[in-house]
Formats: structure tokens, sequence, C-alpha cells
């Protein structure tokens, strides 16, 4: 039978003994399914996408070969053969996005890997069903080239960037420059790996996330643009005062198209990108029309840019008036922790997904509600007439305590048991 090389390479990453003892079909359609069968030293896996297909390979090891990866453990796939089995096993994934990963995730648990760690980790993504990462490595660049447009030097521009295991917290627009790299050789780096990892998720099918614009820029912008309108940002965490483009001002919708424009260029564009404005910082003023202004302006920016671009925002600092003021269909919620669609009346009936986050500031604890995980967020939302279309797992770190991770991939079956 012949194999296609996605499959193939998966195969031979992670079960290279057997890579010819199993074959994979995908027929496509809308509904993320999968049926396996076995039958004389063969498994038989027919799936509609790469990602379906890798979830019920790795659901077939667990349930008939004693198999168990974990994110903090064992992450090789050891079987001295391939169980058979009578009859089928089929699983239906009811949920349209299945999300990964918190900004924090990036540097408290993955600043130092390279292509191969992450190659490795898409997998255990895709074998765990996950089929919307959040992928914001290579921004770096962008940012740096972006500046150089503008008028900064290399020095200066190198100045805004902040090291790795501090970026996320800069893409949170909590920091600027801290630790900065020595040179330019850093970022373009970032910029290959960030490429190699939208690539493989592509290619696997996944959809993305990457990094938009929310008025986040570097305080010399008061010196280099004086015309430029700039609120002062009180600083977090005891760290300096952030600068923040006025969403309202002409010069946002400029400078914003212009790093969407060098972010395609560089990077790709695969259509979400995440943008919380205001994160963890105040509004200069809350007045809903100012706030629904910030709402139109910023939606305006991706629209502009690409007409099926879809807004991602966190709800863990979001303004009711910023959200009203974008068409549902233009945004996705990402309710981090399954608690602000209750409080909000199920969020105004914008599409959102249910997450879970059980660890803060990536402490290496045997940690998590088992007994609300067990509860099933997404199919509790659900229930109570959100308009809920995924599930999320947003840890800030990972690499502890693996029966939280476990439980919840078990959570994108369709039953929810």
């Amino acid at each position: 039978m012949f194999m296609d090389k996605i499959v193939a390479g998966f195969l031979e990453r992670n079960l290279c003994d057997f890579k010819n003892n199993i074959d994979v079909d995908i027929v496509g359609g809308a509904q993320d399914c999968y049926t396996i069968s076995a039958n004389k030293g063969r498994v038989f896996v027919r799936a509609n996408n790469y990602i379906s297909a890798f979830t019920g390979i790795y659901d077939y090891l667990k349930k008939y070969c004693g198999v168990q990866l974990s994110w903090c453990g064992n992450r090789k796939i050891r079987i001295k053969e391939l169980a058979m089995f009578d009859g089928t096993l089929s699983r239906t994934i009811e949920q349209k996005f299945r999300v990964y990963m918190n900004y924090c995730t990036l540097d408290y648990s993955m600043c130092w890997w390279d292509f191969e760690r992450w190659e490795q980790e898409i997998d255990f993504m895709a074998m765990n069903g996950i089929n919307m990462p959040l992928a914001v490595i290579g921004t770096e660049a962008v940012w740096f080239e972006l500046l150089l447009d503008y008028g900064f030097t290399e020095r200066e521009a190198l100045d805004w960037v902040s090291g790795p295991a501090f970026w996320a917290w800069q893409l949170m627009t909590n920091i600027e420059g801290y630790l900065p790299p020595p040179d330019k050789a850093y970022v373009y780096h970032r910029l290959e790996l960030g490429r190699k990892i939208l690539e493989r998720c592509a290619e696997f099918g996944m959809q993305p996330i990457q990094q938009g614009f929310s008025g986040h820029v570097p305080m010399r912008f008061k010196t280099k643009l004086p015309n430029v309108r700039i609120l002062e940002q009180r600083g977090w965490c005891r760290f300096p005062e952030t600068a923040q483009l006025d969403p309202t001002a002409p010069f946002f919708l400029e400078f914003g198209s212009a790093y969407l424009n060098k972010l395609e260029k560089l990077i790709g564009n695969y259509h979400y990108f995440a943008c919380d404005p205001f994160h963890e910082g105040t509004p200069p003023k809350l007045w809903f029309w100012y706030l629904r202004s910030v709402g139109k302006t910023i939606n305006k920016m991706y629209e502009t840019f690409d007409r099926e671009s879809v807004w991602v925002m966190q709800t863990w600092s979001m303004r009711k008036h910023i959200v009203k003021a974008v068409p549902r269909n233009r945004l996705l919620l990402l309710d981090i922790d399954s608690e602000k669609t209750v409080k909000f009346r199920n969020l105004w009936g914008y599409p959102v997904v249910a997450g879970m986050l059980h660890n803060f500031g990536g402490k290496n604890a045997m940690q998590g509600k088992l007994k609300l995980h067990c509860q099933n967020r997404y199919l509790k939302l659900k229930s109570g007439g959100a308009n809920v279309v995924g599930t999320g797992m947003f840890m800030e770190g990972i690499e502890q305590n693996p029966v939280i991770y476990d439980l919840q991939q078990k959570l994108f079956s369709k039953s929810g048991k």
C-alpha cells in the first residue's frame, strides 16, 4: 500500500520497527474521527485527517499495547509486537479546536528547545489530538526588521528584544528588552526555528495561532517618533514601564499593518492571530465608546490585512466593549480557566474554547484538581448554552503531573467519557 511522506515520517520517528505494518488511509471529511482494525500482524487506520490518524494510533497503542507516554517522563514507544484485536476501535472528536500552550509554557518549559525537541513535541501533540498550538517563535526577527524600517539602529532594535527565557512575557506586553541578544544572528536563528515549527504544524493539518499586534512598542518610540501618541503602562511585577500605541490614533493602523506584512513575509500567514490589548495593563480610558473604538480599530487592521483572519483573544483580561465591537465570526475567545464564560453571560455568544489551567509559575508539583477536570468543562459550558467550539490546555509549565494531561486528552472524545 502506498504511504505518503507525512505518515511515513511520523512512523519512522515513533514506530520505526513497525512502519511497514501500519496502513493509514486519509479519507477526508470535516468531522474528526478514526476507525482502527487489526489482522494478521497489520494495523489498519482510517481517518479523516493526519491528526485523527495519529491520535488513533496512540489510542490503539495505549489500549492494546500497554504504551503510556508522558509530558515529563517516558517519551519513547517500546513494544515487541503490534497487538491484534477483534472488531474495531473508533472515536469521534467533536471539538473543532483543541488548543495547546499558554505563552508562559514557551519560556518556563521550552525556551531552550531545538527543532529536534520541537519535532518530538509536535508528534506528541498530534497523538493527543491537539490541532491548534500557539506558534509565536521567530517573531523576534519580525520585530528586528520592522524596527530597522522605522529608523532604529541594529543595536537599538536588538535592545527591544528580550532573551529566550523572557520573550513570552514581552509578547504578553509586560516587559521589553530584558536580557537582549548580543547580535542579530540570534533573531535569525529563532526565525528559522519558528519557520520549521509552523511548517510541520501546517503539514500535519494543524491550525497554528500566530502572534498578532495589540500596540506594544519600544519606549524608545517616544524619542524616535515624538509625534506618535504613546500611552505609558505601569510596570509589571516591578519591571520598568512599557509603551503602548493608542489604538484609536491613525499611526496604530499604519504600524500594525506593517508588522503583519513583515510577519507574512518572514514567516507566513496562517490566519489566526493572538492579540490581547492592555493585557494585565489598564486602558487610558474605561469609557465604553473608547473601548469599542479599540475593538473596531484592531478588527479593521486584521480584516484589511486578511479577510479570512480571526482575532484570538484570551479572556484573562478581556474588556466587554472591546469584544462586542468585533463581529462574532471574526473573534475566537480562549477561556483559559473556563471561568469567564459563566461569569460573563456565556461571553455574549462568541465562539469560545473551554480551557484548563492547572499550573502557575511552571511549578514541578503533583497538583491539579482532578475532580474539577473530570467534570468536563467543554460539555458543562456547552450544556449551559455557551458557543463552545473547542477545548484547551493552557498550563504555564509542562513536565509535571502527566495524569492531568492524559485526563484532558480523553475529554476530546465526543461523549466526554
